[in-house]
């Protein structure tokens, strides 16, 4: 099972820690960590892991724990931290189909890695929700757009079978689907399918951000 317990400094955050569906097991054993004695760094990965967890499940609890770990990021003054969280706002917000308020949400996280040094893992994250937001309002030629930024963002620090890349070029296929041009979506999810056979994660899952 996954060690829960995450030592960090001030200074550094894991930047777009994968925002996947996580294991009721592990749920609970995120919540057991919870209630032991850990410092502000710790508890704030614990927080942000609940938020990620509760993403596809219950929005309610993953927005609670994002404030809450938003919270701690801020105290922490963990910039990279704050702008991942209110990428996730954005996400949430998405999943509510509250638009307008995801749109605010992903620009805010992206203005804020905007301010960051060493920050095209931020801005790949903050330009692919505002690529879901375009996809969403069937503006697909926008949403083309922002993922193909996204993608140039990730391959920055990031190689082609990296999660994130693959996950931009799954999203353009899947834009392309929804506008009917079924050759373009097929290339993209075949190209995503032949560079996640090379990444050595065998358990690789691309997953919408």
């Amino acid at each position: 099972m996954k060690n829960f317990i995450i030592v960090i400094t001030l200074s550094i955050w894991m930047v777009h820690f994968s925002w996947g569906q996580i294991s009721n097991d592990e749920i609970i054993q995120i919540k057991k960590e919870l209630r032991l004695k850990n410092n502000d760094s710790t508890t704030l990965h614990l927080y942000a892991d609940l938020a990620a967890g509760y993403r596809f499940s219950n929005i309610d609890s993953s927005n609670l724990y994002t404030d809450k770990a938003l919270k701690l990021a801020n105290k922490l003054n963990l910039k990279s931290a704050v702008s991942d969280l209110t990428g996730l706002k954005a996400a949430n917000a998405l999943e509510s189909g509250n638009i307008p308020e995801a749109f605010q949400f992903a620009i805010e996280s992206l203005k804020l890695a905007e301010k960051i040094e060493d920050n095209s893992d931020l801005k790949g994250g903050a330009y692919n929700k505002i690529g879901n937001i375009y996809m969403e309002l069937a503006n697909y030629r926008k949403a083309i757009e922002y993922y193909e930024i996204s993608i140039d963002n990730y391959l920055k620090v990031h190689n082609e079978t990296s999660g994130s890349v693959l996950n931009g070029l799954s999203n353009i296929g899947n834009v392309y689907e929804l506008m009917g041009v079924a050759d373009s979506a097929l290339f993209y999810q075949n190209n995503v399918y032949d560079e996640a056979l090379k990444n050595p994660d065998r358990n690789l899952v691309v997953r919408g951000e």
